[in-house]
């Protein structure tokens, strides 16, 4: 199981994090020009000017009636075909076979039923069988709509621990549903944020963090994280308390795939470095013995739990391995290992234990294969995925010799596949059918220098029968941080960017763990290598395929920050900038929710090298009077409780001020209902998505190309 550390570091993934419009309103609203005040800091010596600091307060009357003035100014800018754009989204958003999960004995899928309500469950204990209605998560509870976030089957597969969110908060209510008796249980957890389950017995293993107002992540830090075991039928306050987290130590835990082990997976932070550990107590548990230590170290490499055997616990780790291998280790010992799956020249991208067998998905250059081993560590077989695809989910019963995958790419949605392990043979499940014709694209690779000549990889995605020689209108998305790799993956709006006439352009850059090694020379005080990275791809685009008015860059959170800084150091590369989600106040980020856990990633301003670093990239606080930026889409939720709003409002009103007369204007969307990555609902999705692609036809403009390729 892999750690869900990573959706506490990562400040997530990929772009689509979706928000709610405003009522569009026809009548004018008076501009509100806000208020700079008079507000300095000194930090190391060096005086930073913060004029918009009143914008952190989400309750201050002049901020609200300024973000309903932005969100009013928005509708001014609707092209004359929105509502064209707006039918191309819902269709190629709209797939007609969604992907299994398979959890326990049964199979689950969501489906939308209504478009204005979050998807509902429905399940099958049989391949052959249609899946049927389990439940509606907006009919929980009156007035509230939830959305399932995550959910985990108990051992005898009676039961369902399910995660639900509402309004796009991080935070989380876990609730019990009945599978038999198609009911509710008494059930209800609150304060959890970041959690993984894992049943065990009567109960589960969950983590939440100390009584706290949801509402308290916008003004401060928050801590007091701890791992409970919820026993069914009882309430949250007699939940057993198995950790509580020191200082600002970070943890995950999981149960190994026999229950033979719980484990804690910690990220100990000293003087500002993070050390990896692991830690197990036996199951089941006695309050006499304290976790045990088996692997620690001074770095902080990259641990996956498979599962176990008769010697030990089977993980997946970088930490002797570049490309990653496969090691056994004594859970009784300090890290004591053997050999199990030795490193190969293809990178390890993920392992998997079912029952005796072992499955194991390589990277070699654009080619994933999805291999076999046995209980002894010896290869049997291997499957080769499409060119240009990537596996992007795989689930099973440990006691089952059928497993569910799927795989996906720049222009496919998820083809969905059972694979049965003992004659490792494939068989497709029905057949995925999205609005438009996927065998239209291509992806390729190349590479390009960045400005230290290190080579960078990218993916280039377009029609096959797009013009290269020609200036192409192209998209540049970025991430580069918190080791996360930049693989092909499904986005509705990117194929209809691409459909009619644009380039999708996707920079494998450091900062993310696409290779051995990657990750460090894009963080902390390596950060303004990403962003070099970045530019670099902008440049080489310049040079190939395109030019500083067809070129428009989009990236969320992470990726957010890096269009920003891209944007503020060589504005005259981009026509528009989309950031969604992104930071921008790289000085202020870490006072909030649980800022403290990105500081190996950027850094603290609150010391000296850190402030230097960050003070040199903060998009904010490098903003020049005088410079012309290109035209930018901020889109942040009002309920974006991991970053927190007030990065788009000080950003957008920094650069309303130095470019008051910016036609187009400097655009932000705030919805009201949603918050960093949660958008459930179908036509809030669409509304927003087609506003994007909107704003790129227009800039670039495309809208031409509306007509050219309409009927395909």
């Amino acid at each position: 199981m892999k750690s869900h550390l990573n959706q506490i570091f990562v400040l997530i993934l990929f772009f689509h994090c979706s928000f709610c419009f405003a009522q569009k309103n026809k009548n004018v609203i008076p501009e509100i020009i806000p208020q700079r005040l008079e507000i300095y800091d000194t930090i190391w010596g060096e005086v930073v000017h913060d004029p918009y600091r009143w914008m952190e307060n989400l309750e201050n009357d002049s901020l609200i009636s300024w973000i309903k003035y932005q969100n009013g100014v928005n509708t001014k800018y609707l092209s004359k075909d929105y509502n064209r754009i707006y039918d191309i989204i819902a269709r190629y958003n709209t797939i007609y076979f969604n992907p299994y999960i398979k959890n326990g004995k049964y199979l689950f899928v969501r489906m939308n039923i209504e478009d204005s309500k979050p998807p509902v469950l429905y399940y099958t204990d049989n391949l052959n069988k249609p899946a049927s209605f389990l439940f509606d998560p907006s009919t929980i509870e009156k007035n509230k709509t939830y959305s399932i976030y995550d959910f985990e089957v108990s051992e005898d597969d009676n039961k369902l621990a399910v995660q639900l969110d509402r309004d796009g908060s991080d935070w989380k209510t876990i609730m019990v549903f009945d599978i038999k008796r198609k009911k509710w249980l008494s059930d209800k957890l609150t304060h959890v944020k970041y959690s993984n389950l894992k049943w065990y017995g009567d109960g589960f293993f969950y983590t939440r963090y100390a009584e706290t107002r949801p509402e308290d992540v916008f003004t401060t830090q928050i801590r007091g994280r701890g791992l409970y075991y919820h026993k069914i039928g009882t309430s949250q306050e007699s939940d057993k308390l198995i950790y509580l987290t020191h200082g600002n130590d970070i943890f995950d835990f999981t149960v190994s795939n026999l229950g033979n082990y719980l484990i804690l997976i910690h990220d100990e932070i000293k003087d500002g470095k993070t050390y990896r550990a692991l830690s197990q107590k036996r199951l089941p548990l006695s309050d006499d013995i304290e976790f045990k230590r088996f692997i620690y170290s001074k770095e902080s490499v990259f641990l996956n739990i498979i599962g176990e055997n008769e010697h030990g616990l089977i993980i997946h780790s970088n930490l002797q391995a570049k490309n990653g291998a496969v090691y056994i280790f004594n859970p009784e010992k300090l890290n004591q290992a053997s050999l199990f799956i030795p490193e190969t020249s293809a990178q390890i991208q993920n392992a998997w234990q079912f029952g005796e067998n072992f499955l194991i998905s390589y990277l070699n250059d654009n080619e994933y294969i999805l291999t076999k081993y046995n209980y002894k560590g010896e290869y049997i077989n291997g499957l080769k995925l499409e060119e240009g695809c990537i596996l992007d989910r795989v689930t099973g019963n440990q006691k089952d010799s059928i497993v569910i995958f799927s795989f996906t790419s720049f222009y496919q949605a998820p083809s969905i596949y059972s694979l049965n392990i003992n004659s490792f043979q494939a068989e497709k499940i029905g057949t995925t059918k999205v609005g438009f014709d996927h065998t239209k694209f291509i992806t390729r690779k190349i590479n390009y220098y960045s400005k230290d000549s290190t080579i960078i990889p990218m993916y280039l995605t377009y029609r096959k029968d797009l013009d290269l020689k020609k200036q192409n209108p192209t998209l540049l998305y970025g991430y580069g941080g918190f080791g996360v790799p930049t693989r092909p993956f499904f986005n509705a709006t990117f194929v209809a960017f691409m459909q009619y006439g644009g380039i999708l352009a996707v920079p494998q850059i450091r900062g993310g763990g696409d290779f051995p090694g990657w990750h460090k020379p894009g963080q902390r005080h390596r950060k303004q290598n990403t962003i070099d990275d970045f530019i670099a791809a902008a440049e080489f685009l310049h040079s190939n395929y395109t030019s500083s008015e067809k070129l428009a860059i989009i990236g969320g959170s992470q990726g957010g920050l890096l269009t920003l800084s891209a944007m503020v150091q060589k504005p005259e590369l981009f026509k528009a900038v989309v950031s969604d989600v992104g930071l921008s106040d790289m000085i202020r980020y870490h006072l909030y929710n649980i800022g403290y856990a990105y500081e190996e990633e950027y850094g603290n301003s609150e010391d000296s090298l850190d402030f230097k670093h960050l003070s040199s990239y903060s998009p904010l606080h490098n903003l020049k009077k005088g410079t012309i930026y290109p035209s930018t889409l901020l889109l942040t939720g009002i309920n974006d409780d991991r970053v927190h709003p007030f990065h788009s409002f000080k950003m957008q009103a920094a650069l309303q001020q130095i470019n008051p007369d910016s036609e187009p204007p400097h655009l932000m969307y705030v919805g009201e209902n949603y918050g960093h990555c949660n958008c459930r609902v179908f036509d809030n999705k669409v509304e927003i998505d087609a506003f994007i692609l909107n704003y790129l036809f227009k800039l670039l403009e495309m809208e031409a190309n509306l007509k050219k390729y309409w009927l395909d």
